[in-house]
C-alpha cells in the first residue's frame, strides 16, 4: 500500500468517489515478478470513457500503473483503455432496483463490458444484525449440522 511515492503508514480510504490525483488516499500497488508490468488498485475514482471521456466513477479500479502515473501528472482522469477492471459495489438490504443494473449497463458500455463487475450482497450479517436491533425478521443464519451424524 502506498500513500504517494512512499509505503502506507496508515490506511485512508476515501467516503466519496475523487480525483486520483488529490493524493488524499492510500492506494495498492502490485507488481508481478515475471514482468515488469505494474497495476495500481483504487478505491473511489473517476475513469474517463474511452468513447464519451465521460467520468465514470469506480468503486474500485484496477489501472495500468503507467496510466495511473499519467493521470497524476496531468491532474486528469484517467483513461478507459487504462483501465484493466472496474467494479461497481452496492449495498442493499433488500434486492436492487431496476435502475442499478440499467447504470450498471450503461458503465459497462462505456468501459468495456468485460472488464466490469458489479457485487452486492443480498443481506450482510451487518444488516441481519441491524434488523433484529430494530425488531425486524432478519435472513435466519444457515443451518449447521451438527447433530452427532
Amino acid at each position: 500500500m502506498q500513500d504517494g511515492t512512499s509505503p502506507a503508514i496508515a490506511l485512508r480510504f476515501r467516503r466519496s468517489p475523487g480525483r486520483l490525483w488529490s493524493g488524499d488516499s492510500t492506494r495498492a500497488v502490485v507488481s508481478f515478478t515475471d514482468t515488469q508490468k505494474k497495476l495500481e488498485i483504487h478505491l473511489g475514482v473517476y475513469v474517463a470513457a474511452t468513447t464519451s471521456k465521460v467520468a465514470h466513477e469506480c468503486d474500485v479500479a484496477v489501472l495500468d500503473h503507467q496510466e495511473a502515473e499519467r493521470s497524476r501528472r496531468a491532474m486528469v482522469h484517467p483513461r478507459g483503455k487504462g483501465l484493466v477492471a472496474a467494479i461497481e459495489a452496492k449495498h442493499y438490504g433488500t434486492s436492487p432496483g431496476l435502475g442499478i443494473g440499467r447504470g450498471f449497463s450503461g458503465l459497462a458500455k462505456e468501459m468495456g463490458g468485460k472488464k466490469c463487475s458489479l457485487v452486492f450482497p443480498s443481506q450482510s450479517s451487518t444488516t441481519r444484525r441491524s434488523d433484529r436491533q430494530k425488531g425486524q425478521r432478519g435472513i435466519p443464519p444457515v443451518a449447521s449440522r451438527d447433530d452427532g451424524r
